[in-house]
């Protein structure tokens, strides 16, 4: 045998190679973009049936180690999303406003517990008794969780494993009942909320002025 037909025979085996090996990386792409289409598909359909919010499904989506679940878009694709995304984005509007109340004042927190019962039903509002888990004597506060898990109605007497808390201003009592005495203003807390992620770590923020988004980020956690 010649060395040019051995030198040809080994140019069409490394072709042959070549084409194997990106057949099997097209199936295996096919293979993985089927799967991620019956997933997304999935979630479409426990959104639509209110099991899954929006928020929650795209922060699966997101979820780095999940990605191989998900085609995750390059740096360049992600930055087109965020610049279309911000021009495209419209402002939630509630009670004829796109931000929570600037003021802090008992109309702050009444309005923050008229929208999380208008935009977030399956959740619940409530101000917590002597004896609860979450009461305190020297604050009025409200609790904010899930008023059900897994079907399983939340005994309001307990507290939940996921809550977020309203403030308020703290309760001062004075021994003279008929002296009144005034919170100071560094005091008030109406508007502010507190919980714990889900990686454990504390939150505090204050609403006040803030787009309704910042709070439904943090419920959609509960």
């Amino acid at each position: 045998m010649s060395a040019h037909t051995e030198a040809y025979r080994a140019e069409v085996s490394e072709i042959i190679q070549e084409a194997e090996r990106k057949l099997a990386e097209k199936y295996d792409e096919n293979v993985s973009l089927g799967k991620q289409s019956l997933i997304r598909e999935f979630l479409d359909a426990v959104v639509s049936s209110g099991e899954l919010t929006e928020i929650n499904r795209k922060r699966i989506e997101e979820n780095q180690d999940l990605k191989e679940w998900f085609q995750q878009p390059t740096p360049v694709d992600m930055d087109m999303e965020s610049t279309e995304g911000e021009e495209d984005e419209e402002d939630e509007v509630f009670r004829d406003r796109t931000t929570f109340p600037e003021e802090k004042s008992e109309q702050t927190n009444d309005f923050i517990v008229e929208y999380i019962e208008q935009e977030w039903p399956d959740l619940n509002v409530t101000e917590p008794r002597q004896g609860h888990p979450q009461w305190r004597h020297n604050e009025k506060r409200y609790i904010i969780y899930r008023y059900s898990v897994d079907g399983v109605v939340c005994c309001p007497s307990e507290a939940p494993s996921k809550t977020v808390i309203l403030h308020a201003q703290p309760v001062h009592i004075s021994p003279k009942p008929a002296r009144k005495t005034r919170t100071k203003s560094d005091d008030n807390l109406h508007g502010t909320i507190s919980g714990t992620y889900s990686d454990g770590n504390p939150y505090q923020i204050d609403l006040r002025g803030k787009k309704f988004k910042e709070l439904d980020e943090l419920l959609c956690i509960l």
